[in-house]
């Protein structure tokens, strides 16, 4: 298949816009370009999966793939000037392929681009293609001479071999840069060739496999052009023998023909006749050691050996080698088992740890004998450096008795080391020997010996001789004698000498008289010795089922030493001990008493001779409702009985939830007593802690805790404590949580120090119908540390179909107050939706003091928008008004205003919309520093009846602003043209109602320097006293002359919002005193409040333009007066803000209490409002309650400013068996309110 394809595609786009004033014109021009060119030719070959061929040719030396670029050119006159747009940062960049792809391939790919960097301009848009741009992808000839280009895959597989091969390749070309990649795959030799050919290089792998039974192996070699890179193999060929196997391992790795590992040598492994051999000869070489491992392993019937040696040498290192050598071997005969053994170790690096060890172990009929020795040392032929250890067990049986003998020796003569343990063991009949020697130094040993004999007879016989000897002492002696005379009657013989040559003899008696029910036992010995007098000894044990009783006795130099230990239960309930110690005269006894009955007590007594007699009582009780427990100590009881400690504890439950408890310390001079009294009553739990340790030193804590269920839930808790310490005098605790419906209350008050407390109040409401959701949240703390601050808060939100209405109130100092108050209403009909509210705020940081929020907005069905908002933050004023209609949007409109106290921002316009019918768009967004958007205009009814205009406003420099007005109206008339501040052009008005009601201006613009706007002005518009304008004033070159005055009132939007004018800012704080404050003022008086705004300008030929300007806001009682006036010397601001309250208030109210008791409320309240400071208000109240006719209550109270008087009376009257009785009582009482 041949195929010649030569596509090219070009696109060129030109977009124009002139102006044409005239006396000059211009026009920007917008060039964009894209284009793309090629040629090629080629032929393609394709037989199945066997061959694909592509051999190609590009005619064109070089290839434009795609390329696209736009530039903007001003028109002046018939002169283009390109515009160069951003230079900073501007990138600019032509990349091709790598030098060696080019030279492999003979193609070269190279791309262009260019475009602006716009985000280092920040009054720019940041769109990437910003500014003229340029992006290009080519392909180039790097070889001119290369007119073909072949690229194929061909498989080819015979019997014996597979060859597949990858080729890409320039015929014809002056440079050679067959680029191939071939694969051999020989079955006959195993032989794998891949062969890799690029223009200068060529890369060759050849691989080499064997798997048989005996041979296993496989080499790989890597080959760049000619010269061996990588050579390595692994295998392992096994020989067969006559006896058995020749293992011959292989490996080898090599790389830029320096070896890097190589293994290599044999493993002989023969089995003949009964024994079995291997040999090993293997070495093992790397660039930084070679190896040498040689010996061989025999193992026959009767013994296991082996001998290893290995040599190694390090890199710049002297050879060494390591040799191990073992061997065990079975001796055995008929009549004995024999096993030897020997292993040695030596290194000639490591000498230290060189060794030799011998074992043999035989034993035969009962006889075992075992010795192992091992020497440590470098040279182990010097036997003075040699550590030698021994160690030898030995063990024999007989019929009569056995024998056995250990010990372990350790020498090592260069020290003087001698360490010898050994221990003997001989049994033969009654006679038993053992004895033990430790030495460890030379000359040095302990010696013990022990001979025990006890023959066998009726009667016991038991003699026992102990021998200890010591280096520098006298040997120890014990012998003792025990011979049974008749049956449980024993003589006993004893006799030693103490390492310092003391020796002793003693004879005595034992009988052993014991019952089935009683133990007796009687032991009497009489020592002699020449070093003491004579010491009689007498030991005496009973103990039956009621009675333990041992009693030990000695007499020495005619003085009688004793112990008597006497312990009887005579019941079950009773223990009683009592023990008598006597030393030269002295007496020194114990007693005690326990008793177990339903009031337990233990009575211990210790009588010290003449020193001391010491006394201890314990008790306690324990029943179900009453505890006891008690302890009493006297220490010196005989003489001084009133030197004790005495402590007690009681506990008694009188009902459930009902317990006493106490306890008391006593101790000489001081006596601690205090109690614990829990009371359950119902629903009252109380609870008193009294602690006492003088009669002026007590603590009293008490603490009650109620709790109801009925209608209200509530749970109080109080605690008072009372100390003696100073400034600790009381300490109090209470809260309490009340809970009903869906209102939580929760407070807690703590108080210490005689003066310092904390108190926390917690209250919340809330209530959900189908209409109307309320919730109120109110939480204080009262603090008198200075570290932590007095607050209270108060949140509250109202919320209906009508209306929503939220206060949050915080104060976390006194003079630290954040009040935030929100107040919306809401209309809605089946044609309008109309929300006005009010949001005002005060807060203790400055610049956010104060501050109001009053915004109207109104939204139709026919999607008409209306909306005003007005935010003054400490007399800085934001204003935002919205209008709009888009039900349509071929008839819609959407206008904005802002107004900000920020300079750059006095003001923000906005204007977007669109009419088919007026053929009006306009969107444009305008402010002080500058505007952005464009209104087109074409309004035209007759040549006498037109208003046409075109704007464009741009944030760019070169196209600031360009307009083109033409209007002509019956009373005005508007001919603009105009290139940023360049403007030509003229505009008048002409208007005349009546003589309060007309205007006259004419204005010529021009864009001479000095001269850019010209003209008069007269103009008069009288409505009212509050609402006038008037404008006379000329204006030539930069000079102005004339007055301007404005006064109007505010627009009456904000005036339909109906809140109570007091409500407008919250007051720092809440007094619930001032009645005024709660005044309702009537809605009528709201809208007729006075809000007016007024203006007035004055320009002269000496001074300055002189600006003045007044607002006045009528808020309920409320007034705020804000002016400034501008003059050369500077400016000047008045604000004013007070209130002004007067009016009367009389209301009467008759309420009927119920039927069946007769009751009436009668209520009249009357209150006077005055503006004066000693009459702000003057209140009377009064009340009249009437029962039956015949019982009345009153109540009558004058209120004046910092007075108030009330009057409080009752009156009774009865008749009875025709006796009429009265009684009345009245009380009056008198305040002044501070």
């Amino acid at each position: 298949m041949e195929a010649k394809i030569r596509p090219s595609v070009a696109v060129d786009v030109v977009g124009t816009m002139s102006v044409d004033a005239y006396y000059a014109s211009t026009a920007i021009k917008l060039k964009t370009n894209l284009y793309s060119s090629s040629d090629f030719e080629g032929q393609l070959k394709v037989k199945g999966t066997r061959l694909i061929s592509l051999n190609f040719n590009l005619p064109k030396n070089k290839t434009e793939i795609i390329t696209a670029q736009s530039e903007l050119i001003v028109m002046k006159g018939d002169e283009e000037e390109r515009q160069t747009g951003i230079t900073q940062g501007r990138l600019d960049e032509h990349l091709c392929s790598n030098q060696t792809i080019d030279q492999t391939l003979g193609l070269k790919f190279c791309a262009h681009f260019q475009f602006p960097n716009a985000s280092l301009i920040t009054n720019s848009s940041t769109f990437i293609l910003n500014g003229p741009t340029k992006f290009a992808v080519s392909l180039e000839k790097a070889d001119p001479t290369a007119k073909k280009y072949l690229l194929e895959y061909k498989w080819e597989t015979t019997k014996n071999a597979t060859l597949i091969s990858f080729i890409f390749d320039t015929p014809g070309s002056k440079l050679k840069r067959e680029l191939s990649a071939r694969f051999n795959l020989d079955r006959n030799s195993q032989n794998l060739t891949l062969l890799l050919q690029m223009a200068n290089d060529t890369y060759k792998a050849n691989g080499n496999y064997r798997n048989t039974e005996n041979d296993r192996y496989i080499s790989v070699s890597i080959d760049s052009n000619g010269k061996k890179y990588i050579d390595a193999e692994i295998g392992l060929k096994i020989k067969e023998g006559k006896n058995g196997h020749t293992f011959q391992p292989r490996l080898y790795l090599a790389i830029k023909s320096e070896t890097v590992a190589e293994l290599s040598g044999t493993l002989k492994c023969v089995d003949k006749k009964g024994t079995s051999q291997c040999d090993v000869a293997l070495s093992f070489n790397t660039k930084k050691v070679a190896t040498k491992l040689f010996g061989y392993g025999r193992k026959t019937d009767a013994s296991v050996s082996f001998y290893l040696r290995l040599d190694y040498k390090f890199d710049k290192f002297r050879s060494e080698h390591i040799r191990m050598e073992a061997i065990l071997s079975n001796r055995s005969s008929n009549h004995l088992d024999q096993t030897i053994g020997e292993l040695s170790l030596e290194s000639s690096a490591y000498p230290h740890f060189n060794f030799d060890s011998s074992l043999k172990y035989q034993t035969a009929h009962g006889h075992i004998d075992c010795q192992v020795g091992i020497n440590i040392g470098p040279n182990l032929k010097d036997k003075n450096e040699t550590l030698a250890i021994e160690v030898l067990f030995k063990y024999f049986k007989t019929i009569e008795g056995n024998k056995m003998e250990t010990s372990i020796e350790i020498t090592k003569p260069s020290n003087k080391t001698d360490i010898f343990l050994s221990l003997y063991y001989q049994s033969s009949g009654p006679d038993t020997t053992v004895e033990g020697r430790v030495r460890y130094s030379s000359g040095k040993e302990i010696i013990f010996i022990m001979d025990l004999k006890i023959p066998r007879g009726i009667t016991t016989f038991i003699q026992v001789n102990v021998n200890l000897t010591l280096p520098g002492f006298t040997p120890l002696l014990f012998k003792i004698k025990i011979n049974e005379k008749i049956p449980n009657d024993y003589e006993i013989d004893t006799s030693g000498t103490w390492i310092s040559g003391h020796t002793f003899t003693a004879r005595g008696s034992y009988q052993d008289k014991s019952t089935a029910k009683t133990i007796s036992h009687i032991l009497k010995l009489q020592v002699l010795s020449p070093s003491f007098s004579e010491v009689v000894i007498s030991c005496k044990l009973l103990n039956s089922d009621l009675e333990f009783r041992t009693d030990l006795q000695a007499d020495y130099k005619n003085e009688r030493y004793s112990l008597m230990l006497k312990h009887m239960t005579p019941s079950a309930e009773e223990i009683q001990t009592y023990i008598d110690l006597r030393y030269k005269g002295a007496v020194y006894t114990f007693t005690s008493s326990v008793s177990l009955r339903e009031s337990r007590q233990v009575l211990l007594e210790f009588h010290l001779d003449e020193q001391r007699d010491i006394h201890i009582a314990l008790r306690d009780l324990n029943k179900p409702n009453q505890k006891e427990a008690g302890i009493e100590i006297k220490w010196d009881a005989n003489r001084d009985p009133g030197q004790k400690f005495a402590a007690s504890v009681e506990f008694a439950r009188s009902a459930p939830w009902n317990y006493d408890s106490g306890f008391m310390v006593s101790y000489p001079g001081r006596t601690v007593k205090g109690g614990l009294v829990l009371v359950a009553v119902d629903s009252n739990y109380t609870s008193l802690v009294h602690l006492e340790w003088s009669p002026v030193d007590v603590i009293d804590l008490k603490a009650m805790v109620t709790y109801k269920h009925d209608q209200v839930m509530g749970l109080t808790a109080k605690s008072e404590l009372l100390t003696p310490f100073e400034n600790w005098k009381r300490t109090s605790l209470s809260g309490g949580v009340w809970h009903t419906g869906n209102m939580l209350r929760a407070n807690g008050s703590i108080f210490w120090q005689d003066n310092q407390n904390i108190a926390v109040d917690l209250f919340g409401n809330y209530s959900i119908t189908n209409t109307d959701f309320k919730v109120e949240l109110n939480a204080s703390m009262i603090s008198t540390i200075p570290q932590v601050s007095s607050v209270r808060g108060s949140f509250s939100h109202k919320q209906n179909p009508k209306g929503i209405d939220t206060n949050i109130y915080l104060q976390y100092k006194p003079d630290r107050t954040v009040a935030l108050q929100s107040v919306w209403n809401l209309a809605k009909d089946d044609k309008y939706t109309n929300i006005t509210g009010q949001a005002s705020l005060i807060s203790p940081f400055n610049g956010y003091r104060k501050g109001v929020m009053k915004s109207a907005w109104s939204f139709t069905n026919q999607w008409d928008i209306r909306g005003m908002a007005d935010v003054d933050i400490d007399r800085r004023k934001y204003t935002l008004s919205i209008e709009g209609h888009l039900k349509e949007f071929s008839n819609s409109i959407f206008t904005f205003n802002i107004t900000t106290p920020v300079p750059d921002f006095q003001f923000i316009n906005g204007r977007f919309g669109y009419s088919e019918l007026r053929r009006h768009l306009v969107a444009e967004i305008s402010s002080p520093i500058g505007a952005t958007g464009i209104e087109i205009l074409l309004s035209y009814n007759t040549f006498t009846n037109f208003d046409i205009k075109l704007s464009v406003a741009t944030p760019l420099e070169f196209l600031r602003r360009a307009i083109f007005i033409g209007k002509l109206k019956e009373d005005n008339v508007d001919f603009r043209i105009g290139w940023n501040s360049v403007v030509l052009g003229f505009s008048g008005v002409w208007h005349f109602r009546e003589w309060t009601d007309f205007e006259y201006s004419y204005k010529l613009y021009t864009p001479l320097s000095g001269f850019e706007e010209n003209g008069v002005i007269l103009k008069l518009k009288y409505t009212n006293r509050f609402n006038i304008e008037l404008d006379i004033t000329a204006q030539a070159t930069d000079t102005k002359f004339g007055l301007r005055i404005i006064g109007e009132p505010k627009p009456r939007m904000f005036q339909d919002i109906s809140i109570n004018s007091q409500k407008t800012e919250p007051e720092d704080t809440k007094n619930e005193d001032e009645e005024y404050e709660n005044y309702d003022y009537d809605e009528d008086e709201n809208k007729n409040a006075i809000s007016w705004r007024g203006l007035i300008e004055l320009d002269t030929f000496l001074y300055p333009t002189m600006k003045g300007s007044l607002e006045i806001d009528e808020n309920g009682p409320l007034y705020t007066i804000v002016g400034s006036m501008v003059l050369p010397d500077g400016t000047a601001e008045l604000y004013d803000e007070f209130t002004f309250v007067a009016g009367l208030l009389l209301k009467y109210t008759k309420d009927a209490l119920g039927v069946e008791n007769d009751t009436q409320v009668q209520n009249i309240l009357f209150k006077f409002y005055s503006p004066l400071e000693d009459l702000q208000i003057i209140g009377l109240n009064a009340t009249m309650e009437t029962q039956e006719e015949s019982h009345y209550n009153g109540n009558v109270t004058l209120e004046a400013k910092d007075s108030l008087v009330a009057l409080i009376f009752n009156y009774k009257v009865t008749v009875e068996l025709n006796t009429t009785s009265a009684l009345a009582n009245y009380a009056t009482e008198v305040g002044i309110m501070g």
